[in-house]
């Protein structure tokens, strides 16, 4: 009996110190919510760490600008209490805005690095002149130049010419279905930054005009080698790559082509101006 006893005694003492520190526990979380809370509070003051400056890294002038307009109201709000994850949905709503990485570095700084879409040529739509980004969008209306002409009188006067502010891009046409449209802009981006870095004989400057037609395919013309660059319907930056290769190859040759139709899958065909020597003016490539 004494042993049954002495064992439920034990048993209510365990009971009675498990309550005890169920108890301890639950008031050291509260506690420490209660500190939370606290801290929470004094830290959301906005004179604690005010957001003061913007750490912005973006190419695009215009990206930059709505970037700075939208955070405008929050300057000089608690850096703390400024939600990045809302911040990055509110600032991906710009236009043209590819990738976007938002970072506080206390006591007062915002860093945004974004990125913009490549603009890779320029297209007439309802009468007016375009820039085309690499997903094939619309971006901005080139504006005109305007001259500023002295009269006798002395006073200035802001003429606005017919000629269009200068662009490095190539005049886009014939790219009307989306699917065909997506395709080439995307091309012209991977060229763009190809060419870049490459450094080689052909510049993405000196491209001209790249145009779309339903049974050739894509061409491009470059101005300043009086060349034309036959792509076809698919692959066009390996395409584009034969093409160049030959065209270097020529270079080597004092040899300026006027044409070259990449579009075949084992020859590269190369068109002069003029015959050539004891030839004709149309040469294969392998």
């Amino acid at each position: 009996m004494g042993q049954e006893k002495g064992g439920g005694l034990s048993g209510v003492s365990e009971q009675s110190l498990t309550k005890k520190n169920r108890f301890k526990a639950v008031k050291r979380g509260v506690f420490v919510v209660f500190i939370a809370i606290v801290a929470w509070k004094v830290l959301s003051q906005d004179q604690i760490f005010p957001f003061q400056n913007l750490n912005l890294s973006v190419s695009d002038k215009a990206v930059a600008a709505e970037i700075k307009t939208q955070l405008k109201p929050y300057l000089g709000t608690n850096l703390v209490g400024l939600e990045l994850d809302s911040l990055y949905r509110k600032l991906k709503t710009i236009p043209n805005l590819k990738n976007l990485k938002l970072k506080k570095s206390y006591p007062k700084t915002l860093s945004v690095w974004a990125e913009s879409y490549d603009e890779v040529g320029i297209e007439y739509k309802e009468g007016k002149l375009w820039t085309v980004n690499e997903n094939g969008e619309n971006l901005r209306e080139l504006s005109p130049q305007k001259k500023a002409e002295e009269k006798s009188d002395q006073k200035v006067e802001q003429k606005a010419e017919i000629k269009v502010e200068k662009s490095s891009l190539p005049l886009l046409s014939g790219l009307t279905k989306s699917k065909d449209r997506r395709s080439v802009c995307k091309f012209l981006s991977e060229l763009r930054h190809e060419l870049e870095k490459k450094g080689s004989g052909i510049k993405f400057e000196d491209i001209s005009e790249v145009s779309w037609a339903s049974l050739q395919g894509l061409q491009i013309k470059l101005e300043p080698l009086s060349l034309s660059i036959e792509l076809g319907f698919s692959d066009f930056l390996k395409n584009f790559r034969r093409a160049e290769k030959s065209f270097r190859y020529l270079a080597k040759k004092s040899l300026q082509p006027q044409s070259i139709d990449a579009t075949y899958n084992r020859r590269v065909v190369v068109r002069f101006a003029s015959k050539l020597k004891n030839s004709s003016n149309r040469l294969n490539l392998k």
